[in-house]
Parts: structure tokens; C-alpha cells; sequence
């Protein structure tokens, strides 16, 4: 495809690389895309350049990942939430959580596009490192500046963030507010909530 002419169009790349992540060959995407860069008469879009840093965050190179946003910006281009959703599962991956939360709250003061699937993948790294009261503030924000629909997801992850750390009336507390929200609890939410009480006898 890169040695024909007229060059094909970044479309036709972008199914290519969508094509070959789906069977999850990441470093085959991380080839072909750097063979892309390398041509000078592709122009690149921000989805193919996000394609290219999700599998290097995918492959645990974050710091590459930043690298490629710096070529989307420096190319003009405007980085869209998966953009920035790749970075930051990319650092929670790598167990930067610290680095991730600073990372979100300046896409937010800078005024980056996000989507209620960025504040997940945050309550959800949050959870995992054990800063659930954390997520609860956020999911508050979230609630409170109404620029986000809350749906069952994001209060089952903290639900499960308390269960784990053995805290069940917290969890019970998040669960209530689910419901006076008139959020549908589903299997997750109540299996972990059973599990959670369980453990606690």
C-alpha cells in the first residue's frame, strides 16, 4: 500500500490497522504504522495516530505513547477521549495512577474533550490502587456538574473498590445513592455487594 501511487487514502490504512488490531497483533500496528510516518506522502489523521498510540500503551510503552501525542499535536491535529482514554489506561496499566489522575485533571483544566468512559477508566484506577474515596469524589463531580450521565458502571466499580477494602457500609451507602438515582443495579453490582457482606461474615 505505501509504495503505490496515487497513495491510497488514510482510510484504507485505518481499516488495515483496525483489521490486524482486532487479532491482536500489537506490534505488527506498531510496525505498520511507524512505516506510515516514514512515508512522506501519507497524512495522517488523529484516529490512525491514536490507533498507533493505544497498542504502544497496549504493549506497556507508555512513554512512547506520549511521544506519538506529541507528533498529533505537533501535526495540527486535535486529540479526541480515545486519544486521551488510551494514555491514560496506558499509565493504570503500568500502575501510574498518580501520573494518570495528574494527567486526567489537566485534560480537564485545559479543556480536552472527554467522556463519561475517560471518568471510568479513572474511578476505575482508582479502585484498583485502593483510593476508593477518591472515586467517590469524582463520581460526586460527575454527578453534580451534570456534564456526565452516571450509569450503573461507574457505581459498581466503587461498590467492588469498598467491598474489596472490607468497607461494606461505604458500599452500601454508594449503592443506596445508586438507587435513589434511580440507577438500575445489574448482576455485578449485587453479586459483588453478596461477595462483599460474605467476606465480611
Amino acid at each position: 500500500m505505501i509504495s503505490m501511487r496515487p497513495f491510497p487514502s488514510i482510510l484504507a490504512f485505518n481499516h488495515l490497522l483496525g483489521a490486524v488490531s482486532k487479532m491482536k497483533h500489537y506490534a505488527v500496528v506498531v510496525s505498520m504504522c511507524k512505516q506510515m510516518v516514514g512515508c512522506s506522502e501519507f497524512q495522517p489523521d488523529v484516529v490512525a495516530m491514536t490507533i498507533w498510540l493505544r497498542y504502544l500503551c497496549n504493549l506497556r510503552k507508555v512513554k512512547l505513547g506520549f511521544s506519538v501525542f506529541g507528533m498529533i499535536i505537533k501535526l495540527g491535529l486535535q486529540p479526541d477521549p480515545y486519544t486521551m482514554n488510551a494514555l491514560l489506561l496506558g499509565l493504570i496499566g503500568e500502575g501510574k495512577i498518580v501520573e494518570a489522575m495528574g494527567l486526567f485533571w489537566k485534560l480537564l483544566t485545559n479543556g480536552y474533550l472527554c467522556n463519561q468512559y475517560t471518568c471510568g477508566i479513572i474511578i476505575r484506577g482508582l479502585c484498583i490502587s485502593g483510593n476508593t474515596r477518591f472515586a467517590v469524589l469524582l463520581l460526586m463531580k460527575m454527578n453534580g456538574n451534570g456534564s456526565f450521565e452516571t450509569d450503573v458502571i461507574p457505581y459498581s466499580t466503587i461498590i467492588d473498590g469498598f467491598c474489596k477494602e472490607k468497607q461494606m457500609g461505604k458500599a452500601l451507602i454508594i449503592f443506596q445513592d445508586m438507587l435513589d438515582r434511580k440507577i438500575e443495579p445489574n448482576v455485578v453490582t449485587f453479586s459483588t455487594l453478596i461477595k462483599g457482606l460474605c467476606d465480611v461474615g
